[in-house]
């Protein structure tokens, strides 16, 4: 099950692809070590696909069913020693949920400013097995835009943006405040 984005309109996309576009030109969109080389080579195309008319659930899904995953993993030990280990499994999907959930967000922080929405809302997009408190307490806090845009583009990730430590995958998203969401 992919996350709830409410606000995942035309619009919101188009603002998506704009994030994506701009870190691809400056080098700097985060391309997983555990994808393939034709993997890493095809990821920037697959995600402007996800953004523009898909979600992460399909890229996902596309990444693992054309085989752009790497199986094994190799691992170097302090010592020299080199292991290797089956490969990330569900890590990917969390990573791509992850990039698509930050490049939602910029968007509805970007879409905020430019209709002069004061805040947008902290809402858990995805039900998670193990809440944290600091997740939990963040839900419905409303979040100034344009200083939130900055730690999510310099943070590259939802939780460390809006303070919550050490809690990956939270399911925690935004949304625009006009919203009723049906999850959270």
């Amino acid at each position: 099950m992919g996350l709830n984005l409410v606000n995942l309109d035309e619009r919101t996309r188009q603002l998506m692809v704009q994030e994506a576009e701009l870190e691809i030109a400056r080098g700097t969109l985060f391309i997983s070590p555990h994808l393939t080389p034709l993997g890493r080579e095809l990821y920037p195309t697959l995600l402007r696909k996800a953004i523009r008319s898909m979600d992460e659930v399909w890229l996902a899904g596309t990444l693992r069913g054309a085989g752009l995953i790497e199986l094994l993993e190799r691992k170097t030990l302090p010592n020299g020693d080199v292991v290797i280990r089956t490969g990330p499994g569900l890590s990917v999907d969390s990573l791509v949920e992850r990039e698509f959930n930050r490049f939602y967000c910029c968007a509805l922080c970007l879409r905020a400013i430019v209709d002069h929405i004061p805040h947008v809302l902290v809402f858990r997009a995805k039900q998670v097995e193990r809440a944290g408190v600091e997740s939990e307490e963040k839900i419905g806090r409303q979040v100034e835009p344009r200083s939130l845009l900055e730690n999510l583009r310099t943070l590259r990730a939802i939780e460390p943006a809006l303070g919550i430590p050490h809690e990956v995958d939270s399911g925690l998203s935004l949304r625009l405040p006009d919203c009723n969401p049906e999850v959270g």
